[in-house]
């Protein structure tokens, strides 16, 4: 506070004092009058009621504006009328003439011989002007680590930091600026005389001193006693805990928070709240004055007051009752109430506190403890309005984070039993166990209330799988291994359940297993689909096998009659002595044509019957490609005239190349592959055979043909068996067996068969062999029988 303000504030309390001195003699004049009407009234009670209320007024009042004579008369007129109202009586004789003689004192010393007393001296507490935004904090502290972690910390709170290492540097700075608190190490002040006259220049210099927070790396009893001794405010022991000691330096630099102190002055006498007023304002606080207590509920909710300082006795309604009554609101329940009144009896003061108060204060009252008083208890109280908006805060927090967690777990839980798994938790360290609730069902437990525990999990496990799960939680807790391992558990019943379980181990800094989590899955399903998944593959073989073992059979059956069939029909053809006419003729080339044709099938199922049943032989030899295409190419002239397509051979760069293959199966490869591109080309269309190098070791042959193409999206089927991919419509003869008995030929024999098409351009059919021949020339008469 400035110097100007300081005097405005001195010359207004001088005012209300002179203003009050000037209007005593009227305030006794009324007590006299007050008195006379007692002596004419029958049942004078109610006026001794009121007489009462105005001396008491007079005896706080008085001594406040320094009319220290007029206080001690009335407080003692007062005690007098007390005791008769208390009493319930009238005044006696004797009490009357003491009274009337009281009053006529008061009325002498409301006149001229009232004494002249010099002003009284008011130490104005000095607070600054303006509220800053952040705090001056002083550091004395010869750590250089633990001073560089409190600024840090304190520098986030937007305070000024000054640090010192030495007591005298830090005694300059605070002559010439007072800090909001100061954090000193312990060890300065502990034998240290210099520590200790510090202490006491700080509590001499400035009123009330900063708060002094000790740092020590003691913590015990006489420690605390001593920092208590030499005026500390607070203590932490080493390591520090930063945000606790932040948060207490918040609460410490808040004696000018962002929002002025708001105190409310309840008291009948309006002279005696202004200058209450005065006092608080000059203090840098907010006033509200309300000279009627039955109006104080309707300010409260309008005005929203720290603390409510009142009278004792009023009229209509004492301070006792009005605190009675806010305190009925649990919004104010917290509120500080002050009290301040004449009152000296002790009973009465303690009786005041009982009902609300937090403190009592007898007029008439020193500024300096009533700014005090007001101070501590505003600030205690919006300290722990702050603790409790936090706490709210947190509480709120935490029950959003649990409502969230309950969310989580019961989406885990609702996951767990719609896919048969639970959860369990081992502790490393005393061998208990937590586990999920659908753990107890899967061990066959049941929906009985079964105690998690790593007896009861081992319990439920079959005899003869038990020590490899013990084994393979050893060892995933030692050699770090994975856990996963699938068992049986026997339940109750007899029943027997395969479980899989998978887990891992959660290791400490030092990388101690400590936990071990893991789920646990019911497979009994799997396996027994798993069984029959065998079983019906078992089937499948045999049948499969049942199936080629007939096919060969009846291929068998049915070439021996079909072989008579074209013989006779050969004998007819060629008897020259007998000649068919053109009609038979006909008809013979038509039988000649279907046997050939069923001749041709008959073999394909063969062929690939003994595929299937693994019995097809390959004559794998040393063999010069050229020889096989120029064959191949030689066949199918006379096919490729009588359909009108051209044939055509680009051989140049295999004529020296060797395979290993068996040259029959690989020519019938070609053979079908050839036929294929001349059946199925278009009119006049081309068939081109080409041989080429690929690789160092491979060689490839190309059949091209500029047919209509495979359509696309029915490529995927070209190599099913009797899937003609729609030209069994057609007049083109074929099986639909051919490409895929081919194909595994080739693979039979180490080689690989594809094919590229578009749709409306042609397909090409590729066969690449390797050109790898040690084995066959160091064993040119080997043979091997290949299986599918």
């Amino acid at each position: 506070m400035s110097d100007n303000t300081a005097n405005r504030v001195e010359e207004r309390i001088a005012a209300l004092r002179k203003n009050y001195l000037l209007s005593l003699p009227d305030k006794i004049t009324s007590i006299v009058n007050l008195w006379e009407k007692a002596h004419r009234s029958v049942d004078n009670i109610e006026t001794l009621h009121s007489l009462q209320q105005a001396v008491h007024t007079l005896s706080g009042s008085g001594a406040t504006f320094g009319a220290v004579s007029v206080s001690r008369l009335a407080r003692e007129l007062d005690e007098l009328l007390g005791l008769i109202l208390e009493l319930g009586r009238q005044a006696d004789q004797q009490e009357k003439q003491q009274i009337t003689k009281l009053i006529s004192e008061l009325q002498g010393e409301a006149g001229t011989s009232i004494p002249q007393l010099e002003d009284e001296v008011i130490e104005l507490q000095h607070y600054p002007d303006k509220i800053q935004d952040g705090s001056l904090i002083f550091i004395i502290e010869n750590d250089r680590h633990v001073v560089q972690q409190l600024t840090a910390e304190l520098k986030n709170e937007h305070h000024t930091i000054k640090s010192f290492d030495k007591l005298n540097t830090f005694k300059q700075a605070y002559r010439q600026q007072r800090p909001d608190v100061v954090i000193m190490e312990m060890e300065f002040t502990h034998g240290d005389i210099s520590g200790d006259e510090t202490l006491q220049e700080i509590n001499r210099l400035y009123q009330p001193p900063p708060p002094l927070i000790f740092i020590s790396t003691q913590n015990d009893m006489n420690s605390r006693l001593k920092a208590v001794k030499a005026g500390a405010s607070r203590y932490f022991s080493k390591p520090l805990q930063l945000d606790k000691l932040s948060q207490t330096v918040r609460g410490l630099t808040q004696r000018l928070p962002n929002a002025l102190y708001r105190v409310m002055i309840v008291d009948d006498d309006a002279s005696l709240a202004e200058y209450y007023a005065t006092l608080l304002q000059s203090a840098g606080m907010s006033t509200q004055i309300v000279t009627d207590p039955m109006q104080v509920l309707a300010q409260l909710q309008d005005w929203s007051p720290d603390l409510i300082m009142m009278d004792v006795y009023m009229p209509h309604c004492s301070g006792l009752e009005l605190a009675a009554v806010i305190r009925q609101d649990e919004t104010y329940t917290t509120m500080p109430i002050v009290f301040l009144s004449s009152e000296t009896d002790i009973d009465k003061q303690l009786y005041a506190l009982d009902l609300g108060g937090d403190a009592f204060l007898t007029k008439p009252v020193i500024p300096q403890h009533l700014l005090s008083t007001i101070t501590a208890r505003v600030k205690r109280s919006r300290w722990l309005t702050r603790l409790k908006s936090e706490l709210e805060a947190a509480l709120e927090n935490n029950e959003c984070q649990r409502k969230e967690i309950q969310k989580k777990e019961e989406r885990l839980r609702f996951s767990q039993y719609f896919a048969n798994i639970g959860s369990w938790d081992l502790s490393f360290t005393n061998r208990e166990m937590y586990w999920s609730e659908k753990i107890a069902p899967l061990l066959g437990y049941g929906t009985a209330n079964t105690e998690a525990s790593y007896e009861a999990f081992l319990a439920a496990i079959h005899p003869d799988d038990k020590v490899k799960v013990v084994a393979a939680i050893e060892a995933c807790s030692s050699t770090k291994d994975a856990y996963e391992i699938e068992h049986r558990v026997v339940w109750p019943d007899g029943s027997v359940r395969w479980l899989l379980q998978k887990g891992d181990v959660i290791r400490d800094d030092r990388g101690i297993p400590v936990r071990m989590l893991g789920v646990v899955q019911d497979t009994t399903q799997r396996k027994q689909l798993e069984r029959d998944l065998a079983t019906q593959k078992e089937f499948a073989v045999q049948a499969n096998s049942a199936k080629s073992e007939f096919l060969s059979r009846m291929s068998h059956e049915l070439r021996t009659p079909l072989n008579a069939i074209i013989g006779f029909a050969q004998l007819l053809e060629s008897d020259g002595q007998q000649p068919l006419h053109e009609h038979q003729q006909d008809s013979l080339d038509e039988i000649l044509k279907a046997s050939n044709h069923l001749l041709e099938l008959i073999d394909e199922v063969l062929d690939l019957a003994k595929i299937e049943a693994g019995k097809i032989q390959l004559h794998i030899e040393e063999t010069p490609v050229i020889d096989v295409l120029l064959e191949s190419y030689s066949m199918m002239i006379p096919m490729a005239e009588a359909n009108h397509i051209q044939l055509d051979f680009k051989f140049d760069q295999c004529e020296d190349i060797l395979i290993n293959t068996d040259r029959t199966k690989l020519k019938q490869v070609m053979f079908n592959l050839m036929s294929n591109a001349i059946k199925y080309n278009k009119p006049h269309g081309k068939v081109t055979m080409t041989c080429e190098a690929c690789g160092t070791q491979r060689v490839r042959m190309r059949i091209t043909d500029t047919g209509v193409g495979i359509p696309r999206e029915r490529q995927s089927e070209l190599f099913k068996a009797f899937n003609r991919l729609g030209a069994e419509a057609s007049d083109i003869e074929g099986t639909g067996i051919g490409l895929m008995i081919s194909k595994k030929i080739i693979e039979m024999m180490g080689g690989e068969l594809g094919f590229h098409s578009e749709q409306g351009e042609g397909t090409v059919f590729w066969v690449e062999m390797s050109t790898e021949c040690e084995s066959i020339n160091r064993h040119p008469n080997k043979t091997r029988a290949a299986s599918s």
